[in-house]
Formats: structure tokens, sequence, C-alpha cells
């Protein structure tokens, strides 16, 4: 009984981390590994996983290894030392590594050029690693500022297009989590990713809320579906991504 305790403990340890950049081509781990050798600190963190806080690791050097078994994938790795001074010699994913651009916390893997998702707006830098992470005050390269985060990782976002007599006029960006999947053949495959836009009108009043317009992205950015929903007079649910975007826009 123990051991199957423990091996479901490895299997929920391993699945709440979803990867997406850990495995890389050649060409990827290369471009990486000579990225990071310029890099003094970096910061990891997986702001979908369950727990997990910022670590700032101070970089020594970084390097690549192939995956065991695999003729096309590699592995980043970094040696030196995180905040604590505890030794790091380990491979990371580059979706939940983040660099210091301009004083802005940025994704690797996006600096990169490559596809994923942090599942995180860019976050200042520095930033004082010793507190519990939030998210507060958190706003993306659009100019959307952090609401909440659903049990799935999706991440909700929202900029105000203008308010008058009571009502705020508002885009709500869904960004949705890209995922590293084995199919049926035990290949390695993204799944999910982008984002979807929704125009809204809350009624701080009445606690109401009106849909719009709603566009949805794929995982590069191009618009796959646009449809204006005209859905009217919705009522907040207590406890609901949607109330929390109201006591971000009506109680602040």
């Amino acid at each position: 009984m123990r051991k199957i305790f423990t091996l479901l403990f490895i299997l929920v340890s391993f699945i709440s981390k979803a990867d997406q950049l850990s495995y890389l081509t050649l060409q990827q781990a290369k471009i990486a590994t000579a990225f990071l050798l310029n890099e003094e600190e970096i910061i990891s963190w997986c702001a979908c996983c369950t727990d997990e806080e910022k670590n700032l690791i101070t970089i020594q050097s970084s390097y690549y290894k192939k995956v065991e078994n695999s003729d096309e994938y590699y592995q980043v790795f970094i040696y030196g030392k995180d905040q604590n001074g505890k030794e790091v010699n380990e491979a990371f994913d580059l979706a939940y590594l983040h660099y210091n651009k301009n004083g802005i916390a940025v994704c690797l893997g996006i600096g990169l050029g490559f596809e994923c998702d942090p599942c995180t707006p860019v976050f200042k830098w520095p930033y004082n690693s010793n507190k519990s992470v939030t998210y507060e005050n958190d706003t993306d390269s659009d100019g959307f500022k952090y609401v909440a985060k659903s049990k799935d990782g999706s991440i909700y976002s929202v900029i105000i297009e203008k308010t008058t007599y009571g009502n705020t006029e508002i885009w709500v960006k869904n960004t949705i989590p890209l995922k590293t999947i084995k199919n049926s053949k035990g290949k390695l495959v993204k799944s999910g990713g982008g984002h979807v836009l929704t125009y809204m009108i809350i009624n701080c009043d009445d606690k109401e809320f009106t849909i719009e317009e709603k566009v949805i992205y794929n995982s590069k950015g191009d618009v796959v579906k646009s449809d204006k929903i005209g859905s009217f007079n919705n009522k907040i649910v207590p406890g609901s991504v949607m109330s929390a975007i109201y006591s971000n826009i009506c109680l602040e």
C-alpha cells in the first residue's frame, strides 16, 4: 500500500507542472544555452503550478544534454545557486524561466521566439522572493491587468475601455495554458494555447454583465473565430471568475 501511495505522489507531482519547453530540438537547446551564459540571474517560476514560488537563480554556467532514449530531444541545464544559497544543477522548462529585460521579468521561451504559454503576465524585476506569490498589479505587454486564475491554469486579465452612467465597458483576456503531451504514438505534441478576448459591459450597481463580442486566437496569435454574442443581464455568481472581475472593476 505504501508503494501505491508513493507512486501516486510521484504521478501527481509530475502532472502538476505541464512540460512545454522542457524537451527541445538541438538548435533550440544551443540558442537557449548561449543566451543563459550571458545572463547573471534568472527567475524560475511556474505560475500554474500548485504552491510554487518564484526562485531567483544566480547562473554560473549553462549546458544542454540529450534526453535519455531520445534521438531528437535535448534539455537545457543551469548550474548555479538559488536565492537561499542552495546549489542548483538541473534541467529547466524554458516556459517557466524569466529573465530581466529593462526591469521587467519576461518569459525566456517567448523571448527566444519559441511557442509557449508562461501562464502569467510579465512582472516587475526585481521582487521580494521571501514574500508569498501574488499577481497584484501584474500587467502584460498589452496593458491587461491580472485578475484571476482558474483551476485549469487559465489566466484572466482585464483592460477598461470606458465608464459611463455606472456601466464599465471592458475587454477580458483569457489566456489558455499551452501544454506538451504525448499522443497515441508516444510523440510529444503541443495542445491548447492561445487566448480569448471578450468584450463586456459590467453594471456595478445591479451586479450584472452583458457579453457583446468574443474573439478567439490560436497559439500563434491568429484570429480563428469572431462572434457577436448579445448575452444580456447575466447575474454575477459569487466565487466565480466573473465575481473576481467584478470586484476588480467595481470595488477597487
